[in-house]
């Protein structure tokens, strides 16, 4: 007989579980700055030593191989995440679906790359196709023992695993590789290295019966799930590479490139904030589901801890797009800073609807996250391919519309399903706001003033984060008010873990000066 695997129980304490919660995404946002770092740092090198075709032509072979591993392993994990009650027999058979899905999908990729390679005109495109497809199975190994970790909110153990495995597996090989004259090369071999690593460690982090072994009842019970999940996942792929596919088939790699790099620089903090936080919301969203009170005051905070973050991020970037560009990219990327700044215009966006899209996931509400993602993907497409009319800049313009339509419905389907009020929605968000629109005056009346001065490229980038920086915590700091109730308490929260390590740098007055009722 089969035996439940424990993990969080819908029943355990309100108070216990949201430390557990809270401790989740301090453990998320820990290894942010560090990973964010390691990757401003790997693409400053890596930009200068090797071209944007390079990039361009591992571009487009990402989109067809995270379109295969997305179908091969994601919506498998996500079941297993989802599911109230989880056997032995669902491990196993989760197990044995991603390492047969991802077989599959390498031998196809062996199959598919010449037409691939022809369809964009590029020859280097058919040994990177294949050499790259590897990841499938590669990644097939690891991701039951993510879904569990994320399950039961370890993501101290998944954070050391990203940290680890991206800094030695992709940076420093890729580094070395780059250095040695691989050329596109480079970035491939890492991708392979990095994927068998991360795997290794993630079965080594959680440890569960490595066989063979599918039943027919767990597999009923995850594809009952996965399946309509992996349309919605499939539309969602569609929406998210479908600018790269049309830029990279209409313009060629080295456009491509270009964008691509643009898109890097302002998916760092969607990546490292909006998915960080997804990774904690979704499986906390699946423990609560059957108290929606709980999941509305869980989803407000979300939402103003992104806001929070992403729209002061995003003055800045915009802001200080040609120091960004220039600095971290190089002389030879300038053609990246419009998009880059029309790109940053939806930052936010980018970051929040993800966790709209987590708590749809969480209620199982598949037939309408398929119907919103389609349309998600339908507008990225025709619009990007509109906008490409006008080189770039415009494609990101199309880009940009699309997503904030994405957010708009995303929302307005959280709305009705936690019986929220748009004024609240609004309301959570407006201590960011507050914010961004301060760190805006400042860094307009600087750039104004450094502009008359002989200041260096690089030290102007520098003056616009430090003022960045101190405009938004003196503001903080003078007004917590700004914060809200919803952002008041939650960074209280964090911060009294943060201060409960060995390591105490945050005095209590701050702390105790945060939690004060306005």
């Amino acid at each position: 007989m089969c035996k439940p695997i424990s993990s969080s129980t819908p029943h355990e304490n309100e108070s216990k579980f949201g430390e557990r919660v809270v401790n989740g995404i301090v453990w998320q946002y820990a290894s942010v700055l560090a990973q964010a770092v390691i990757q401003i740092i790997a693409m400053a090198t890596l930009s200068r030593l090797l071209t944007p075709s390079d990039f361009g032509i591992v571009g487009i072979s990402n989109i067809f191989v995270g379109f295969a591993n997305l179908l091969a392993r994601a919506s498998i994990g996500s079941a297993i995440i989802q599911r109230r009650e989880l056997q032995r027999d669902h491990i196993s058979s989760g197990f044995t679906l991603s390492l047969v899905l991802g077989t599959l999908f390498t031998c196809c990729f062996f199959v598919i790359a010449p037409s691939v390679s022809n369809l964009f005109h590029s020859p280097t495109l058919l040994p990177v196709l294949r050499w790259i497809s590897l990841i499938f199975v590669l990644s097939g190994f690891g991701s039951v023992s993510e879904a569990l970790l994320q399950r039961n909110l370890e993501f101290r153990k998944i954070t050391r695993v990203t940290l680890i495995s991206y800094a030695i597996g992709y940076v420093f090989v890729a580094l070395i590789l780059a250095v040695a004259g691989f050329g596109v090369w480079a970035l491939v071999w890492a991708s392979i290295l990095q994927s068998a690593m991360r795997s290794t460690m993630l079965i080594i982090s959680h440890q569960h019966p490595l066989r063979l072994y599918i039943t027919i009842t767990a597999a009923r019970d995850l594809f009952r799930f996965s399946g309509g999940f992996s349309i919605a996942q499939l539309f969602n792929y569609c929406a998210t590479q479908g600018d790269f596919f049309i830029i990279g088939k209409e313009a060629g790699p080295t456009a491509l490139g270009l964008y691509s790099r643009a898109f890097q620089l302002i998916m760092i903090p969607v990546q490292y904030i909006g998915q960080a936080l997804e990774n904690v919301m979704f499986p906390a969203f699946s423990t609560v589901q059957s108290d929606r009170g709980r999941m509305k005051r869980i989803y407000l905070v979300s939402v103003t801890i992104i806001s929070l973050i992403c729209m002061p991020i995003a003055t800045f970037m915009c802001v200080a797009s040609y120091e960004l560009a220039y600095v971290i990219l190089g002389e030879k990327w300038l053609a990246v800073v419009q998009p880059l700044q029309i790109l940053c215009l939806g930052l936010t966006f980018r970051a929040s609807y993800k966790i709209s899209d987590s708590v749809s996931k969480a209620l199982g509400h598949v037939r309408l996250r398929i119907y919103r993602e389609s349309i998600y993907a339908v507008s990225v497409v025709a619009f990007t391919w509109i906008g490409l009319r006008w080189g770039l800049s415009g494609a990101a313009v199309g880009v940009l519309c699309a997503i904030t339509i994405n957010y708009i419905v995303a929302a307005a389907m959280v709305l009705h399903w936690l019986d929220m009020s748009p004024y609240e929605f609004v309301r959570c968000q407006m201590p960011g706001i507050s914010i961004s629109l301060v760190t805006l005056l400042a860094l307009l009346v600087a750039k104004s003033i450094i502009g008359c001065t002989s200041l260096s490229t690089s030290l102007a980038l520098v003056a616009y984060i430090v003022i960045a920086l101190v405009v938004s915590l003196t503001s903080l700091a003078a007004i917590p008010q700004l914060l809200g109730t919803h952002g008041r308490d939650t960074l209280h929260n964090v911060l009294i873990r943060l201060n409960s390590r060995r390591l105490r740098i945050i005095p209590c007055w701050v702390i105790e000066r945060i939690g004060l009722r306005p």
